[in-house]
């Protein structure tokens, strides 16, 4: 990994009292492939040089803010780590501690492996698996009576239009195996 040089905004001596003391904290650092060109905040905000101004973020269809550097979309919560932690690892990504896809400040960033990232999204309740699944059939309380039935597996899949291996992968903890009896 490699440390670059952290140096404070060049118009930090233009903000105004408040300004500044929100302000004093904020380290900027060059954006990776764009040296000279913009700067990424360890607050996740972005500076051109080009045009001297704080560039606007949007919000992707992914729920990810996005800023366009000459005319290529990038990840924020990305521009921030690779500049401050460093490239990404093989095999890893980029990871929201809170869970907030939008809240790009470096504390709250890590590089981490799929697993690790999947694992955050369970805790935080921001992954679609189960009745959050665009296509689910069931929901928790659906699979709770399926756990608790006597039926057979042909019977249940009847009864909630679902295989009968699907039945059986929730009996035996295979799938939904987050809700309890």
């Amino acid at each position: 990994m490699f440390a670059l040089a952290c140096y404070q905004h060049p118009r930090r001596d233009q903000l105004t009292g408040t300004e500044l003391m929100d302000q004093s904290l904020e380290q900027w650092r060059p954006v990776v492939g764009y040296e000279g060109l913009y700067e990424v905040s360890d607050q996740g905000r972005i500076w051109s040089h080009i045009s001297n101004r704080h560039l606007k973020l949007s919000i992707a269809n992914t729920g990810y803010h996005q800023v366009n550097l000459k005319n290529s979309i990038k990840h924020v919560h990305r521009l921030v780590l690779e500049s401050f932690v460093g490239p990404c690892p093989k095999s890893h990504e980029g990871c929201h501690a809170n869970g907030n896809r939008i809240d790009n400040r470096l504390c709250n960033l890590r590089w981490d492996t799929r697993k690790g990232n999947m694992s955050d999204a369970i805790k935080h309740g921001t992954t679609n698996r189960g009745g959050k699944a665009k296509n689910s059939k069931l929901n928790k309380d659906l699979v709770l009576r399926i756990k608790s039935s006597t039926k057979s597996n042909r019977e249940i899949a009847k009864q909630f239009n679902i295989s009968r291996e699907h039945a059986r992968d929730i009996r035996l903890g295979k799938r939904w195996s987050w809700v309890y009896l």
